[in-house]
């Protein structure tokens, strides 16, 4: 099986079914088109009924409900799986993808188009890493990143006092391309108190984190 790439910001579900059917994805559009479903339609990326009814359309039935995941082991042959997985003003978003196991061999299939390897079979430690995230990493503990869709912004969390009276903070790193190096963070000054894990969302305009509030942590959100 092949990947399909999205030519749509918003067309995983689209490119998804037709790497499944085999087909390009301008077919897999104007069929889906067809039968009502349109790529900028919010639904097919946060309900299932969409990617349903263009399996149907060639002859393939998808399962009565949706599984939650375990482990890839306990995963079919065939699976469409919706990763990066977010609520928006309380309304689930996810990203489409594809796993397959053939010839006993398993992967993953992601449309998104900006990606460099459409394949994954699994993860490795990239060369250029330690480069790339030079004016990141510092003697302090960095953890916890979250990158944009476009791959430009990197969110993270830093801990910049230990022991009693532990001190962290969320910063943003920026870059000119998905190739370049991040450049030196600046910290989020609307974001006080003990806080990690900032996490944004797929459009880039809020980013969800959780902070330490009389003794038990809550999630907060900030936009731009």
């Amino acid at each position: 099986m092949k990947p399909v790439i999205q030519l749509e910001l918003t067309g995983c579900g689209i490119a998804s079914v037709a790497a499944i059917v085999g087909v390009s994805y301008s077919r897999a559009k104007s069929v889906a088109s067809s039968l009502g479903i349109s790529a900028d339609d919010r639904a097919l990326w946060s309900e299932t009924a969409h990617v349903r009814k263009l399996l149907r359309h060639y002859g393939l039935r998808a399962g009565l409900t949706e599984i939650p995941f375990r482990t890839w082991d306990a995963l079919p042959n065939l699976a469409l799986l919706s990763i990066k997985w977010h609520l928006e003003e309380g309304r689930p978003f996810w990203h489409w993808v594809v796993f397959a196991r053939e010839s006993g061999r398993s992967y993953v299939l992601d449309s998104k188009r900006s990606l460099q390897r459409h394949t994954r079979t699994g993860s490795r430690r990239l060369s250029s890493a330690r480069a790339l995230l030079r004016n990141v990493n510092t003697a302090a503990l960095e953890y916890a990143p979250a990158v944009s869709s476009d791959l430009l912004e990197l969110f993270f969390t830093r801990l910049e006092r230990s022991g009693r009276s532990p001190r962290t903070a969320i910063l943003r790193s920026v870059r000119p391309s998905a190739a370049a190096p991040f450049g030196p963070p600046e910290r989020l000054a609307s974001i006080t108190g003990f806080v990690e894990a900032p996490t944004l969302s797929s459009d880039g305009r809020s980013l969800y984190y959780h902070q330490l509030d009389a003794g038990r942590f809550v999630i907060l959100r900030v936009a731009r």
